[in-house]
């Protein structure tokens, strides 16, 4: 999951489902988290995207 944060280009998004995460403490909260501290913002998730943490780049 590092190596994909990195690769995110300015106005890039990163979708993060629950299968990548669920293995982090505290699942969705550790993700959020860990995005957060690398400089990413996190975004609302659609209706439909429950178990996903959606994060994008900006300037």
């Amino acid at each position: 999951m590092l190596n994909i944060i990195d690769k995110v280009k300015v106005g890039g998004f990163i979708f993060i489902p629950h299968s990548s995460y669920q293995y982090l403490p505290n699942e969705r909260i550790g993700a959020e988290a860990l995005v957060k501290a690398l400089g990413l913002k996190l975004e609302l998730p659609l209706q439909d995207f429950k178990k996903v943490t959606i994060a994008s780049k900006r300037l």
